[in-house]
């Protein structure tokens, strides 16, 4: 009993361990994002470092996190997770580089980098779905392979693009991909049951597996479907299929489960960051049908921007604030302790007005508030991570 303890220990440690590598090379993305904003540079740096650089990292640790938290798989062997993680992010940063240089070879190869650095994350939740040893999370861990494919195929398409050889269909083709696609799916198949994790509840007597599979696969067709329209040029297509999208993506908001004053009491602005996240990503992702309907597809624009900090940015926010304590570990009372700290009615408010700023056209307030969430997101993390641990009590000579 005691190996098998200890085993499970190991397996713990190795995956939280992981995770916060991944997490910390995310925090190197945001903050070259936020100097090459200051310096300047193009919105594309900006958005390709924020959202292909830090956001793919963040969504792409957390999604391995939980698939292996949740199945009770073995942790894959350091280098995979290394080489992966590295993949992916030297990927990006060749390809955002080499951009502005005119460099389209270097782009190109940074694109193909960060495709396998996407595939090798499919190959890693394969495995843990294979190995897994609670099958009650299986439509999660295949959701996040599916998921991890469209972004290899996102970064090919958005290497293209950045080196004038995309037709025009990929402009309508790669947000989709990207956005919908590989982040997308990891938040229907994610919404139910880490709401139920973050808020300390049971998760609602409506969530099933079949229910979780039906809202995820209503999801994915309607990408395939508006995917198709962008393809072929048929706005009528691609709004159903993003309709389709968004009923998926509300079928799964209903299937978190409806918290009480214990759990708000808990989890407080991180609980309510993560609901409404969600209902960001359904409100707009309707938002961007009607108007796919009406020929204009999201390539930029407030409904893009809006989905990008009131989604986005906030549910990545959510995440940390609750992922960051847990790895921090150190037991129950320093626990709480991480807790207490990213509690942040401040990160909350900020990112929500910044989503409807960026809703109405007013970017500059949205940048103010966006600034003021990642300085007291810093600030702290920060002190989480110097916080030093309890000293252990001494016994008595």
């Amino acid at each position: 009993m005691a190996e098998v303890t200890a085993r499970g220990d190991r397996r713990v440690g190795e995956t939280r361990a992981a995770t916060a590598r991944g997490l910390l090379l995310a925090g190197a993305f945001a903050v070259a994002t936020v100097v090459v904003a200051i310096v300047g540079r193009g919105r594309w740096e900006v958005v390709h470092l924020a959202v292909a650089g830090g956001g793919s990292l963040v969504v792409s640790a957390a999604a391995l996190h939980l698939a292996l938290t949740w199945s009770g798989a073995p942790a894959p062997p350091r280098w995979a997770s290394e080489a992966q993680r590295w993949l992916l992010a030297l990927g990006v940063a060749v390809a955002v580089l080499a951009r502005p240089r005119g460099a389209d070879g270097w782009v190109l190869a940074g694109a193909v980098t960060a495709s396998a650095g996407f595939a090798a994350l499919a190959v890693l939740l394969v495995l843990a779905a294979a190995r897994a040893r609670q099958q009650r999370y299986r439509v999660q861990t295949w959701s996040y392979a599916v998921a991890a494919l469209w972004g290899a195929v996102g970064v090919v398409l958005g290497g293209l693009l950045a080196t004038g050889h995309g037709a025009e269909a990929l402009w309508r083709v790669h947000p989709v991909v990207m956005l919908w696609g590989f982040i997308g799916t990891v938040v229907v198949a994610t919404l139910p049951t880490f709401a139920a994790t973050t808020l300390r509840m049971k998760p609602s007597p409506l969530l099933t597996q079949q229910r979780l599979g039906v809202a995820v696969a209503t999801f994915v067709c309607g990408l395939v479907v508006a995917v198709t329209g962008g393809a072929v040029d048929r706005s009528a297509l691609g709004a159903v299929g993003l309709g389709l999208a968004a009923l998926g993506l509300a079928t799964s908001w209903l299937l978190m489960p409806r918290p009480d004053r214990r759990a708000f009491d808990y989890a407080g602005p991180r609980g309510l960051g993560i609901a409404a996240g969600a209902l960001w990503w359904v409100v707009v992702t309707g938002w961007v049908s009607a108007e796919v309907g009406g020929g204009t597809w999201p390539t930029a624009g407030p409904a893009l921007a809006a989905l990008l900090v009131g989604g986005l940015a906030q549910m990545l926010w959510a995440g940390i604030a609750y992922l960051a304590p847990v790895l921090r570990a150190g037991g129950p009372e320093r626990l709480s302790a991480g807790f207490a700290l990213m509690r942040s009615w401040i990160g909350l408010i900020a990112l929500n007005a910044a989503g409807v700023a960026v809703a109405v056209g007013s970017g500059v307030a949205a940048a103010v508030l966006v600034g003021v969430a990642a300085l007291d997101t810093a600030w702290r993390v920060a002190r989480l991570v110097l916080t030093p641990p309890p000293t252990p009590p001494t016994s008595p000579s």
